[in-house]
């Protein structure tokens, strides 16, 4: 995931909640597919930004179709780089705590 490391790349994290738990990218936004998706993107990111998706092949495929809707056409690629293996490479990662 050398991409994170670049300053104008932006992670979208849409594994959803459950999946939060192992784990959050540093800087990363977590935005799931539950409620207001493109609203979210709209609000938080310039249409400019590069975006590099982070979940499984099937979120990627419908982040990118809802991404490209709304126009942001930057998209870089999407990884569902396992949080465990990103840990152990010394990679910056937020553990949430939540509440039930």
């Amino acid at each position: 995931m050398e991409y994170s490391r670049q300053p104008d790349v932006i992670i979208i994290d849409v594994r959803g909640t459950a999946a939060l738990k192992e784990g959050i990218i540093e800087n990363s936004l977590c935005i799931g597919f539950d409620g207001g998706f493109a609203n979210w993107v709209g609000s938080l990111l310039n249409p400019k930004s590069k975006i590099v998706l982070l979940g499984t092949e099937q979120q990627a495929k419908e982040s990118i179709a809802r991404l490209l809707r709304i126009g942001y056409i930057n998209i870089l690629g999407h990884t569902n780089f396992p949080i465990s293996e990103w840990k152990a490479k010394g990679y910056p990662v937020i553990n949430p705590t939540f509440v039930d």
